[in-house]
């Protein structure tokens, strides 16, 4: 099963499980230890716990700053790549009349492309869309080329020319971050291994400290499943409970069509 394609509520549930059952197989561990009369102080695995949940902690900090820079990149792309569109839109004024016209409809076409891809869950339809948006990409790239040689020392048609090159080199770069930039698979285990050994070091503990089961634990486990899960919704690449707003891009295409 692909890691990504995992449900978020069924992520935290199943965090929330994992967590309860290795705080239990902790407690029993230090129950067994507790009840043999086995020399340990308490001091001593308090302070090892308190270190080991630090660290996790930390790492959870770490994973946030990643998946926190790359949804503002994220948002911050959507914004830049509508002004690009926006410049090709204006620039695109200069071209003859029969070229103008056609440009327009297929930059109405791929921002149109663009919102359709972005906002569906189907990987097969944001394929789609992606091969749609390179086709759309090389007939205005065509357009640009036979312009461009029948004048080759326009100012107007370079300016032009350096616009669809951004809009292209943007739309690379959106499809970079979104699709193929993800946290690590390391860090993912690291965070796992890490939280696994301090679930069981909370419940070792609680043990052998001669406490009861705590409904604490319950809470302990919801808490750090619903960061888990935070972190996981971020990193996808669509999520109902992090959305990146596509208002620019649809603000956009709203007018460009009341200007065709």
């Amino acid at each position: 099963m692909n890691f990504s394609k995992i449900p978020v509520g069924l992520l935290i549930i199943m965090v929330i499980v994992a967590i309860i059952i290795l705080i239990e197989a902790g407690y029993r561990f230090g129950k067994m230890i507790f009840l043999k009369r086995t020399p340990e102080k308490d001091g001593v695995v308090s302070s090892i716990s308190g270190y080991v949940l630090a660290l996790i902690a930390f790492i959870m900090a770490f994973t946030f700053s990643i998946v926190s820079s790359r949804y503002d990149t994220k948002k911050s792309l959507v914004r830049e790549e509508s002004n690009i569109i926006r410049t090709v839109w204006f620039r695109s004024d200069f071209l003859p009349d029969s070229d103008r016209v056609a440009t327009k409809r297929l930059l109405i076409s791929y921002v149109d492309t663009r919102l359709v891809g972005i906002q569906t869950k189907n990987e097969a339809a944001i394929e789609e869309s992606l091969v749609k948006c390179r086709q759309i990409q090389q007939l205005l790239w065509n357009i640009a080329v036979a312009n461009g040689h029948k004048d080759l020392n326009s100012d107007v048609a370079a300016l032009y020319v350096e616009a669809l090159n951004d809009m292209i080199t943007i739309h690379y770069t959106r499809v970079g971050v979104s699709l193929y930039a993800r946290v690590p698979g390391g860090i993912w285990l690291i965070l796992m291994i890490m939280v696994t050994l301090g679930m069981m070091m909370v419940g070792y503990m609680s043990a052998i400290t001669g406490s009861n089961r705590s409904w604490a634990f319950i809470i302990l486990a919801m808490t750090f499943a619903m960061v888990v899960g935070m972190l996981y919704t971020m990193d996808k690449l669509y999520s109902p409970f992090t959305p990146i707003s596509q208002l620019p891009m649809q603000q956009l295409l709203d007018f460009m069509r009341s200007n065709l």
